[in-house]
């Protein structure tokens, strides 16, 4: 039985129990419309374009950008088909679940329907669905698993989706409209080819009911800490909305706690909807495959967005340790300028930061109003403590476009550690930059 028949059946069950209690559902408005280039994506990500025979690769398969209209996701069918003539997946003996999807909260309750690899067929199928309603369905960014190949044959190893469906509620017999790629990976040379990548599926029929950014707000624990930093609450809101920084562990969003490097990691791997990275090896030491910022470390590291420290033992990410103003402003600045960023900036110079608001603030200090700035010196920025500083030009770079102050009109503190509030408005500013 596929997904769709197991999964009609299913929710019938839950419409006809719905009815008999009374609480039937609610008529969602007309989906949004989405650019071809912006869809939601199923991913099949290798470690590697190039191998020879005998070596080992892995291979990610994710599910990116599930929000707004096609957020919400209640269930997903993936059938990978690979090489089975060039590849074979290395399995432990007694393995019975060849992937460990993690895509759903565990408050969804998610049923797996589907985990198994058919080697005759060279295909690896994996399916999960879930009953639950609200904020345990599935957005944003999700890992179904990842597989290591051993290359056995020369030549192009490729690597499509058979099936791919996507589920949404109020949307019966729909699969839900998102792009699909199909890498291949070259053994024993030859050109590495990223693949081609296609569209599968229908628009939503049915957008589910979007929060306001109050009521997502008043998801978190924390709610009337966060509401009290009127600089900072809007931004803090519409990046939960964007599901870039969600709530921590304990169900609030902690806004005065310092952000750490892991955090900011995978908060600017979302923000930026940047395609994921899988590695073969870890590249950091204190970041193993079992940390759950590890794709994101990764993906940002892999990305040129953060690098670690070299240490004797070989190079640490240090992802406990807070992040300070510097890192971040670099961070933001390379990935502006690699998205050709500034002239989207000099036109949106007009759109600067309103009089009162807070471009940063420390845990320490009220938010500095946008029009108290320093005068600029020759240098581009009015910082006396940021000459000669490894980030001085990102620095700069990210004051000249209006995007970031200092703690005073004379100082940027480029060592202090920065809150998630802080974090948050300035990433936001960042989005909406790039959206202009």
């Amino acid at each position: 039985m596929s997904l769709h028949s197991k999964w009609l059946s299913l929710m019938a069950a839950s419409l006809l129990a719905a009815a008999w209690l009374g609480l039937g559902t609610v008529a969602a408005a007309g989906a949004e419309k989405v650019e071809a280039g912006k869809l939601p994506q199923i991913r099949i990500v290798p470690s590697a374009g190039q191998v020879k025979a005998g070596d080992e690769f892995e291979v990610a398969i994710w599910l990116q950008g599930f929000k707004g209209s096609y957020g919400g996701v209640q269930g997903y069918e993936v059938h990978m088909k690979y090489d089975s003539e060039r590849i074979a997946p290395v399995v432990e003996k007694g393995e019975v679940a060849l992937l460990r999807p993690a895509v759903f909260a565990a408050s969804a309750s998610p049923m797996q329907l589907l985990n198994k690899l058919d080697a005759a067929a060279g295909l690896i199928q994996i399916a999960e669905a879930t009953a639950q309603r609200g904020p345990a369905l599935f957005s944003g960014y999700g890992k179904l698993g990842s597989v290591t190949f051993k290359a056995v044959k020369d030549g192009a190893a490729s690597f499509s989706l058979a099936k791919s469906i996507i589920i949404l509620p109020d949307n019966p017999g729909l699969n839900i409209q998102h792009s699909v790629n199909e890498p291949v990976v070259s053994i024993g040379g030859g050109s590495i080819k990223e693949g081609a990548a296609k569209i599968v599926g229908q628009a939503p029929a049915k957008a589910a009911a979007q929060l306001t950014v109050e009521q997502r707000l008043k998801q978190f624990k924390d709610y009337e800490a966060v509401a009290k930093l009127k600089w900072a609450s809007a931004a803090v809101g519409e990046l939960a909305l964007e599901q870039v920084m969600q709530g921590t562990a304990a169900g609030g969003f902690e806004p005065g706690r310092l952000m750490t490097r892991a955090e900011f990691a995978k908060a600017a791997v979302l923000a930026f909807e940047l395609d994921m990275k899988q590695q073969s090896i870890p590249a950091f030491t204190d970041v193993g495959k079992s940390d759950w910022s590890y794709d994101y470390v990764e993906t940002a590291a892999a990305s040129g967005l953060l690098q670690g420290v070299e240490r004797p033992q070989g190079s640490a990410f240090l992802p406990n340790q807070p992040i300070t103003r510097a890192e971040i402003a670099a961070v933001l600045s390379r990935q502006l300028k690699t998205l050709g960023a500034a002239e989207a900036a000099a036109s949106a110079a007009a759109a600067k930061p309103a009089t009162g608001e807070a471009a940063e603030a420390s845990p320490s200090n009220e938010p500095k109003p946008a029009d108290a700035q320093g005068e600029a010196s020759s240098a581009g920025h009015p910082f006396s403590d940021i000459s000669g500083h490894w980030a001085e030009q990102d620095i700069a770079y990210l004051y000249e476009q209006e995007l970031l102050q200092g703690r005073t009109d004379k100082l940027f503190a480029p060592g202090d550690h920065a809150i998630r509030a802080e974090v948050s408005v300035l990433l936001h500013r960042v989005m909406q930059r790039l959206n202009e």
